[in-house]
């Protein structure tokens, strides 16, 4: 075997083994995506959990006095008792300091609702739904999320807590009172061709009163939503 016959078997030897290496690497690179991607996602859903928390523990501390949450609500008082009050951590805020974003871009909520029948708690005026609970809203979230979510046990934010759900751009609802079975999470926040859910808890109110006991039987998942 002369030199060319030599060097040729050589060159073609070093073109798989670079081919081989490449494709390799190709596999680490998608693993790695993908373990980075699934890492982000669980940040984002515990750093969401601890939003939450600490948003609910500040709430009830600043509104402990006066006994209910007049003011606590969406509008541009509302949003400046909040901010002033630093009810939700800077980060939440949109540079303009005009709204409320959660960790995946979409909109946050948070404002009062009602704990039971009443709907003007304690003879209140100016709360068309009740100021005696707190509602939380996380708009436009992935459906992974909406699982981790709606299956966390929220007790230690509130021992009486209500999950509604319902898939973006739909008027379907369902509403179960917390903790959720991961069954029952992956059935209300898995819908066909929906990408992205409306996630609603609702903290301290009356799961036994007539509003909450008809919308938990209404909105049930066996009941199909609502």
């Amino acid at each position: 075997m002369n030199n060319f016959e030599i060097k040729n078997i050589e060159s073609g030897r070093s073109m798989i083994e670079m081919l081989g290496v490449l494709a390799i690497i190709g596999v680490l690179s998608v693993g790695g995506i993908a373990g980075y991607s699934k890492a982000m996602m669980k940040y984002r859903i515990n750093k969401t959990i601890e939003q939450i928390t600490l948003i609910a523990g500040n709430i009830r501390s600043f509104f402990v006095s006066q006994g209910n949450y007049v003011g606590l609500g969406s509008s541009a008082d509302g949003r400046k008792i909040v901010q002033k009050a630093k009810l939700v951590p800077d980060e939440m805020w949109n540079s303009n300091k005009t709204s409320l974003n959660n960790i995946w871009g979409g909109g946050f909520f948070v404002d009062s609702f009602q704990k039971g029948d009443n709907d003007r708690s304690k003879g209140l005026t100016g709360c068309s739904r009740g100021c005696d609970a707190i509602r939380m809203q996380l708009v436009e979230i992935p459906v992974e999320a909406c699982i981790e979510l709606a299956s966390q046990d929220w007790s230690n934010v509130a021992s009486n807590t209500i999950v509604c759900v319902s898939p973006n751009g739909t008027d379907t609802e369902y509403c179960i009172k917390s903790p959720l079975s991961l069954d029952e999470a992956v059935t209300i926040c898995t819908t066909p061709e929906v990408t992205t859910m409306f996630f609603d808890l609702y903290i301290d109110v009356d799961p036994l009163s007539t509003f909450w006991s008809t919308k938990l039987t209404n909105c049930s998942i066996s009941k199909g939503g609502c």
